[in-house]
Parts: C-alpha cells; structure tokens; sequence
C-alpha cells in the first residue's frame, strides 16, 4: 500500500487525525460519528462527510487485492481508536489501515443517506396521512349539513304538484342562494382521502422535501439494475439535474413524465403545462420505490449497491464450485439437480399421502385440508404428586447469587475477560477485570453507568465510560461470547437439554431513547425502538445477537446467526417463528446444507406444490388446486449456477447474508433470478410441509 499511495495522498491521510486549536476535534472523528435522526441536517451531514472522504482521492485506490476478513479487521481497529492512537501506529500501517477504513465508511455512509432518504419520506406520507384525516374529520360536519339541505331540495325536485316554472323559486326558498354557495365551496375543496389527494398534499409540501432530496438526488450516481440504460426514472433524474444546473425555476415541456404512474400524470401535466412541484415531488417517491424494489441502484453502496456485488466473484467460484454442492447435497449439473428436485418433492407426497389413514392430525373436505389439536391429557394424581417432590428437592438445593457474584465465578472459570485486553496486554489487572464487569452489569440490567458508579463507587464514571467505549465493542463481545457457549456445552446438564445441532431464534424490542438513525417507531411497543434478533441453541447457549429496526422483517437476519456465529457449535437445524419465515429461506437454507424449520402461523393455508401437475395426488387435489401449484423446476434449471454462485458467498464472507437476501427480497416476481429462488423455496417448502 506504501507504494501505491501518492506522498500528497499520504499527507491528507494524515490531515484526517490532525486536531489543532481551532477544532478540537479530528476530520477523521466527523468521519465516523453515529448517523443522527433523519432530518434535513442529518442528510446534509452524511453528504458532506462523503465529500470528507473522496477529497483524500483513496477511493481511487485499489483495495480488492486485500482480504476482506483483514480489511474488516483493519478498519474496526481504526473505528474504535482514537485519533491520537492512529497516529502513534506505524506509518505504513496506519496509511493502509485509513485506506481500508475510508473504503468501509464510504460505503456505509452511501447506505446510511439512502437509509435516511426513505425514512424522511416515510415521515413525510405519515404528515400527509396525519393532515389527510384531519381534513376528513373536519368534512363530517359539512356532509352532513349538504345531506340535510340535498334532502330538502330532492323533496322540492320529486314534487309532482310542483310546476317547472315555479321550481327554481321553490328550490331557493327551501335552501337559500348564500347556503347552496358555501356548499359550493366545501365540493371545491373536497378530499376523498385517496391515492390523488395524498400525491397533491405531497406536493404541497414540495419546500420541505427539496431540502433533503435536491442534494441527495444531485450527489448519488445511480445505477439501472437491469443494465438496460432505458429506465424512464433515470431519464427523469438526468432531466431534473440539468435543470437544476442550469438554475431554471421551471420544468421544460418535454421533461420526461412516463416515470409516473399512469394516475397521477394528469395532475402533473395539465393544458400542456408541467407543474415543477408535483413533477419533482413525483420524482423523488419514484426514486424511493424504485431503490426498494431493486431496480434503481447506488454505485458503491453495499445494501444499496449493484445486486452483481453480492455474488462471488466468477474465479473464485470456479474454485469452490464443487466443494459448496458436495456440500448443500445437491449436483453440479442442473438437469440432475432439478431430477433431485422432483424425486424428494415425489417422496414427500408419496410419505403423506400413504400415511392419510392413520394421520390424525389432519382432516379433508372439499375446502382443502384442517390441522386438528392435540386433546389436552388430564393430569395423573400421581405423577403431579412426584413432580411437586421434584420441585421441593430443587428448590431446596438451588443456590441464591448476586449477579456481580455470578459474572465473576464464570470469569474465574473461563477467563473470557482475556478478549477485551488491548492488543499487546499480557498481565490482567484484577482491577481493569472488575470495570469490565460493571460495565457489563450496567449494560445487561439497563442501569447506566451513571448509575452503575453510584451502586460501585470505587469505580469512577471516566473508567466505565473508557470500558464502554473502547472495549465493549462487538468483536469482543463475540469473542467472549464464543467462550461462554463453550463453557455451557461442556457442563453435564447442558448435554441432557441438547447436543447443541439445533438452534432457533427470534427478536425482542427494547426502548431507544437516543435520536439516532437506526431506531424506529414500534407501534407494539408504543415508543421508538430497536429490535434485538437473538440465537440459541438447544443447549440454551446463546451463541449470537444482533440489532435490527423494528420495521424490518426477521426474515433476512436468520442466516446470520447460523452463519456468522464463533462458537463451536455443529448447527444443522434451525427454528424460528413466522417472522423468520420465507420461501426464499428456505432456498437459502438448502444451499447451506441446513435443515430450516420454522413455525408458521395459519399452516392449513399455506399453499403447497407439486413436481408433476399430471399426477393423481389424491386427497390433496383441492389443495392443489386453488391456483397454480407446479413448481418451475425449468427456471431452477436456468439459474441453478447463478444461485449457488449466490449463496457461496455468504460463508466465504464476500457478502452479508441478511444484506443480500434483503436486497434479493426487494425484487419483484418478473426478475428471472428472484423466481428462481423463489421457485427452489415453495419446492423444498412443500417438502416441509408434508
């Protein structure tokens, strides 16, 4: 890296860890501060911090050529370091790992501004629909004024004895000129409440929206995800950027419109004359929508980036190719693979099909099928007799320990305070071990450290603080946690829950009171919030967390966990509830070489599918035969590389597996590979099922 970087490179690294009179603080402290609440100065801040860093010119810089495992691991090291500890490495490595650094937080902040874009239009429709009610409450009481007076004149109108000459006296005398001219009024400005009202109440509030969205439209370079280059979105960005440019306060009559829907584009187009508010205002939902669905990209970003960037790379995946089907189970050729297909998803009906007569659990009728419940056992005298003796006896041995108490036992038994050391520690301070510990405390009982200096006071508020900051990160706490999962499977009451080969997992919410992006309001939870997935294993060791807005699915964050955990753990089966349930799971699943088998709610109602749509499947034809319920095995067969040139990447590191499966989730059903997977799920989901 030493020779691939310029000296003048080399001195604005350097510029980034300087501090001097006038800021007291570092570039390179702005560079990685937390991402605010979503606001205009939120956005307007990530803006200017990607500017911070291309102004370095290292995006320039190749870095492909370094482990992405030891560029991870160089760029943590920098993002829980102080500025003046950066400084006191070695120069060429500290340039090299500012380099890997800069690379990382230029990408997450992409990820970030796009993040913060949709929630600040999300907040934006939730005024609008907040305005929109209002205004329809306010209509109830003129509704029902013009029912009454529309009442009347109908009366006057179907009147027989009431003569056409006379009618329009008799109508005014029944409801006076002045009365029918504010109901006139009122039908003006009248609001249904609809698609069209909600897009005019946006445009309304064009001034505001310009704020964030000029700047974030004009600084990221979108990409068409279908490689086509004829997206009409993009065409109308390319429009609205030379407008802008070129200072125009209007829009040009032949600004492209064909990116709005079909209902809306006589709002914005009227007499041959484009409003500039609602077309901009149309413009930045569109963006929003399409960076959803995934036809819209940003280049460079990671979540948000070209979907080609999850995949491994075609070289290495030549390399790993047959290692990774030997071990999902499955062949290399896809004409065999799709033959494995049809003989399991066969097998499947042939098990549930000769097992219907003695299956009682499940009843037919012409409907379809009904799952029975279990009659409750009525409890045996004796045997609630010895289960109360059995209570007694562990009550009576069970020890009573303070938590300080227990946190030290397990440190002294397992030592995993050795993984929040600094690098280059060899002695461990019973001192720094006991700071540690509260900080822990103060953190796992949600006290504080305010609060925890006031329960230890020999421990001061800047040493919990510095614990906090600095050691607690979450390399260390996987570390350390690894250890502890170890310790529970070799204790002999571990060994009778389980053998710890299956696990499952799933999400508990927790109040976030500090306004940063990542929180979201949970309406369960009635406050802001932030969701915290957790695994365990059947032994009970918790061998993996992590947080997720609440607004997100569980879905795409269950391969984590089984993935990326650092335990040693030999998963091979893994339960979640609904939340945690897709059918592209379960594609996702069967190319891991896991079993998944998730709790799904309404289970009768879940739509089954068959490998030959010729055959007799007796019993479960009314099943079957509530829609379309053949497996494309031909588009499996089509995309059956691709999809595992997928998947490798996820145990090989190249690619988060929630961040891929979240970006392939947001494909609609006409993306060839999305079906595919989609197609390879509902077969080994059927399979489940039966």
């Amino acid at each position: 890296m030493a020779e691939r970087l310029s000296a003048p490179m080399r001195d604005r690294l350097d510029a980034l860890i300087a501090v001097d009179d006038d800021q007291p603080h570092s570039p390179l402290n702005r560079i990685k501060a937390s991402s605010s609440n979503p606001s205009v100065g939120g956005m307007k801040r990530l803006l200017a911090r990607l500017e911070l860093i291309e102004a370095t010119g290292v995006l320039e810089v190749d870095v492909g050529w370094i482990n992405g495992n030891y560029q991870r691991i160089l760029f943590h090291s920098v993002r829980t370091a102080s500025a003046d500890r950066v400084r006191r490495m070695a120069a060429p490595r500290r340039h090299l790992a500012l380099v890997c650094f800069l690379h990382q937080a230029w990408r997450d902040t992409l990820d970030q501004a796009v993040d913060m874009y949709g929630k600040l239009l999300d907040r934006n429709r939730k005024l609008v629909d907040d305005r929109l009610d209002d205004m329809l409450k306010a209509q109830r009481h003129a509704v029902d004024r013009i029912v009454q007076r529309y009442r009347r004149l109908g009366a006057v109108l179907l009147d027989p004895d009431v003569g056409d000459d006379e009618l329009r006296a008799r109508l005014l005398s029944t409801v006076p000129e002045e009365q029918l001219q504010e109901d006139q009024a009122d039908l003006t400005n009248w609001t249904r409440g609809d698609r069209r009202a909600r897009f005019e109440q946006t445009a309304e509030r064009h001034a505001g929206l310009s704020q964030f969205a000029a700047p974030f439209l004009s600084r990221m370079k979108f990409v068409d995800e279908q490689g086509e280059g004829t997206s009409p979105t993009l065409s109308a960005l390319r429009a609205y950027r030379e407008h802008r440019a070129a200072g125009r306060r209007g829009v040009p009559p032949d600004a492209p419109l064909d990116f709005a829907p079909t209902a809306l584009q006589p709002l914005i187009r009227r007499n041959g004359v484009t409003d500039r508010r609602r077309w901009e205002s149309a413009l930045f939902l569109k963006v929003r929508d399409e960076i959803q669905t995934g036809n819209l990209a940003i280049d460079g970003a990671k979540n948000f980036g070209r979907f080609e960037a999850f995949f491994l790379p075609t070289a290495q995946w030549e390399q790993v190719r047959d290692a990774f089907w030997a071990r999902t189970g499955f062949p290399v050729d896809p004409a065999a693979a799709v033959e494995r297909l049809k003989e399991r998803l066969s097998d499947a009906f042939d098990r549930f099909l000769a097992g219907v007569a003695d299956n009682r659990q499940v009843a037919f009728d012409d409907a379809g099928w009904r799952l029975k419940t279990d009659p409750a056992e009525p409890p045996d005298p004796a045997q609630s007799d010895r289960l109360a003796e059995l209570h007694r006896w562990l009550d009576a041995r069970s020890r009573t320990i303070r938590l300080a108490d227990l946190l030290i036992e397990v440190e002294n038994d397992l030592g995993f305070s050795v993984h929040f050391q600094q690098p280059g520690e060899k002695q461990v301070d019973p001192g720094e071990v006991c700071a540690l510990l509260a900080a822990i405390l103060a953190h796992g009982c949600n006290l504080g450290l305010y609060t925890m200096e006031k329960v230890a006071p020999d421990i001061a508020y800047r040493r919990l603080k510095y614990v906090s900051d600095w050691r607690l990160v979450e390399e260390n706490q996987r570390a350390a946690l690894a250890t502890i999962v170890h310790g529970i499977s070799r204790l002999d009451a571990a060994g009778h829950w389980g053998d710890g080969t299956t696990s499952a997992s799933d999400g508990q919410r927790f109040a976030m009171p500090h306004k940063v992006l990542q929180r979201t309001y949970s309406t369960r939870f009635n406050d802001f919030a932030l969701e915290f997935y957790s695994f365990v294993a059947d032994n009970y060791a918790p061998f993996y967390s992590r947080p997720i807005e609440c607004t997100d699915r569980d879905a795409p964050f269950v391969l984590d966990g089984v993935l990326y955990h650092e335990s040693d753990l030999d998963l091979e089966e893994h339960y979640t509830d609904t939340h945690g349930y897709t059918e592209i799971n379960f594609a996702a699943f069967g190319m891991i070489g896991m079993r998944f088998c998730p709790r799904i709610r309404s289970l009768h109602r879940q739509r089954i599918y068959c490998a030959d749509p010729d055959r007799d499947h007796g019993v479960l034809e009314p099943v079957l035969q509530r829609g379309r319920r053949a497996v494309n095995f031909r588009l499996i067969a089509e995309q059956w590389d691709r999809i595992g040139q997928f998947y490798a990447a996820f145990p090989a590191g190249h690619a988060t597996a929630s961040a891929a499966l979240q970006r392939l989730n947001r494909f609609q059903a006409s993306n060839r590979f999305y079906a595919a997977n989609r197609e390879l799920g509902r077969a080994l989901k059927t399979e489940f099922v039966l």
